[in-house]
């Protein structure tokens, strides 16, 4: 079975990204902002019924959208846990 996914490197997600931020003149956190809100926007039209959320979290700027989804969650009421798989202080954004 073939699928129609792209599947792309990081360093073309990262020439993708710095393409839109210069377009759209926005700095990485938001360009998180946008992702996140985006996420939980999709997953609530997927998913209307849902009534928590879990959200898995490495290192690096996809962290940060997750963080972003998570409070998008927590602001609507649905209870939301994340999982990470690094301390605090090891998330590196930008």
């Amino acid at each position: 079975m073939e699928s129609n996914l792209a599947c792309y490197t990081v360093k073309k997600v990262a020439a993708i990204e710095a393409a839109w931020m210069a377009k759209q003149k926005i700095s990485i956190g938001q360009l998180m902002e946008q992702a996140g809100l985006a996420v939980g926007d999709a997953m609530m039209a997927r998913w209307p019924s849902a009534k928590k959320i879990l959200i898995f979290c490495g290192k690096g700027n996809n962290a940060g959208d997750g963080m972003v989804l998570a409070a998008w969650a927590h602001k609507r009421g649905l209870p939301v846990q994340v999982v990470t798989t690094v301390t605090h202080d090891q998330y590196h954004v930008g």
